[in-house]
C-alpha cells in the first residue's frame, strides 16, 4: 500500500557559508495531507532514505550532556494520547530553534529546505522524518513555501536527515536495560565533518552499539539476498566466506578498523555477471538498499564483534564436565571430515599428539 500521511510541514533554515545565520522561514499551516504534491515528495524522499548515496546509520538519542531539547520535545510528542496539528507544528519549530542554534556556531555550515513529516510507510511501520533538501538551481523561492512551490524543491537528495521509528522507539523503552544496547530505534543521514554535525546535535542522535546484530546480519542477509536472485545463489557459500573473511581482517587488524557497507560491495560484484553492467549496478544498488534499510538495519560502518564472528565460524560449548570448540568448516557426515557427525556421536579424527598422550595417559591411569 502506498504511504500514509499523518502530519507534514517544511520550513527553512536560512544559513549559507560563510554567513551569519540569519532567522528561519517558518511555514504556519500544515500541508493537507490528501495533496498528491506532498505525497509524491514524501514518497520520494522516503525511497532515498537508506540508498546507496543516502547511508543511514543507526543509532539512538544522547542521554546527559549534548542531550539537547528535541529528544524530549519527541519523547512528549509520542507519549501524547491526543496529537494534532498544532503538537506536530509546535515540534517541528522546536527542532528549528534547536537547528538554528547549533548551525549559528558552525562558519561554513549551509541551510536548506526542512521537511518534517509523521507518516506510516508502506509496510505500515510510522516515522517521524526530519530531512534536509536544496532548492533546485537557477530557481528562486520566496514566501509561505506553498504547494506549488514543491516542484521546486530538489528531492532526488537527502544532505543530512533523521528518522525515528515509533515501533522499535516503543520496544527500547519496555525491554530489560541489559538488552538495549541491542536495539537502535532511529537513524540518520549526516556527511562526515564538523560542517555537517549541527544537523545530528541538534536532533540529539548517536550511533548505537550494534556491533553483534551488525556483524552477524551482514552475512546471513548478504546470503539470503544472494538465494532469492537466480544469477547469484550458486555462489551464495563463496560471498558468506569472502564476507566472514572480510569481517576478520577488519577485526584482526593493528589500527581500529571499521566494516563498512561499501567494502561489501566490491565481495558481492565478482558474483555477478559481467555482461550487463548497468544491472549489475542496479543489483548492487539493491542489496545496499536491503541490508542498510530499517527493517535490517545494518549502518553504514560498524564495528566488528569478535564473539559474534566466532560464532559465525565456530561451534562451542562449555559445559560443567567439558567445554569443544572447532571451526564449522570442519564438521560433516562424511568420513573425510575431522569433526565427523555420526548416530548422535561426533568423531573426532587426527588429534594432536599431546591431546593423544594425555588422553592415552589418563586411559592407563584407570586401567592400572
Amino acid at each position: 500500500m502506498p504511504i500514509s500521511l499523518n502530519y507534514v510541514t517544511i520550513h527553512k533554515l536560512n544559513k549559507d557559508k560563510n554567513e551569519d545565520i540569519q532567522e528561519s522561514t517558518i511555514r504556519e499551516e500544515l500541508f493537507p495531507t490528501d495533496d498528491l504534491s506532498v505525497i509524491k515528495l514524501i514518497t520520494n524522499v522516503s525511497k532515498l532514505y537508506g540508498q546507496k548515496n543516502n547511508s543511514a546509520q543507526y543509532g539512538v538519542f544522547v542521554e546527559g550532556e549534548g542531550r539537547g531539547d528535541f529528544p524530549d520535545n519527541f519523547i512528549e510528542y509520542y507519549e501524547s494520547n491526543n496529537i494534532d496539528d498544532d503538537d506536530f507544528h509546535a515540534l517541528s519549530v522546536g527542532a528549528m530553534t534547536s537547528l538554528f542554534t547549533s548551525a549559528s556556531s558552525v562558519n561554513f555550515a549551509t541551510g536548506g529546505y526542512i521537511i518534517f513529516a509523521d507518516y506510516e510507510s508502506e509496510s505500515g511501520t510510522r516515522f517521524l522524518l526530519i530531512a534536509m533538501i536544496k532548492q533546485k538551481d537557477g530557481v528562486s523561492i520566496s514566501g509561505d513555501l506553498n504547494i506549488e512551490q514543491l516542484q521546486y524543491i530538489d528531492d532526488s537528495k537527502l544532505y543530512q536527515a533523521a528518522r525515528i521509528n515509533f515501533s522499535k522507539y516503543l520496544e527500547y523503552i519496555n525491554i530489560p536495560e541489559v538488552e538495549v544496547p541491542d536495539l537502535n530505534y532511529l537513524s540518520f543521514i549526516s556527511p562526515k565533518g564538523s560542517n555537517a554535525g549541527y544537523f545530528i546535535k541538534a536532533i540529539g542522535c548517536k550511533s548505537g552499539s550494534p556491533s553483534a546484530a551488525a556483524t552477524t546480519k551482514i552475512v546471513s542477509e548478504t546470503a539470503r539476498f544472494f538465494s532469492e536472485h537466480d544469477e547469484l545463489s550458486p555462489f551464495k557459500k563463496e560471498i558468506k566466506r569472502d564476507i566472514v573473511q572480510y569481517l576478520h581482517e577488519v577485526a584482526d587488524s593493528e589500527v581500529h578498523r571499521t566494516a563498512k557497507l561499501s567494502e561489501i560491495e566490491p565481495l558481492a560484484r565478482q558474483y555477478i555477471p559481467a555482461d550487463n553492467v548497468e544491472q549489475a549496478d542496479q543489483i548492487i544498488e539493491n542489496l545496499h538498499t536491503r541490508l542498510n534499510s530499517d527493517e535490517v538495519g545494518i549502518p553504514s560502518e560498524f564495528n566488528v564483534s569478535k564473539t559474534a564472528l566466532g560464532k559465525l565460524t565456530h561451534i562451542s560449548h562449555k559445559g560443567d564436565d567439558f567445554s569443544i570448540n572447532f571451526k564449522k568448516n570442519n564438521l560433516g557426515t562424511g568420513t573425510g571430515n575431522r569433526f565427523r557427525f555420526h548416530n548422535d556421536t561426533l568423531i573426532i579424527k587426527d588429534l594432536p599428539q599431546e591431546l593423544k598422550d594425555q588422553i592415552l595417559a589418563q586411559i592407563n591411569d584407570i586401567e592400572n
